[in-house]
């Protein structure tokens, strides 16, 4: 039994990787970067 991606190796193009990867890692600093703020204007309110 074939996997969901089976159709396309994975990292079958280093910049087609690169670019997920990079989009991932924005999205997970976007994401620490709200919390933060979000952390940071909770402490100022109280």
């Amino acid at each position: 039994m074939k996997g969901a991606g089976a159709s396309r190796p994975p990292f079958e193009r280093s910049e087609d990787a690169g670019r997920e990867g990079s989009k991932m890692v924005k999205e997970m600093v976007t994401e620490m970067a709200r919390e933060i703020g979000a952390n940071m204007v909770a402490k100022v309110e109280v």
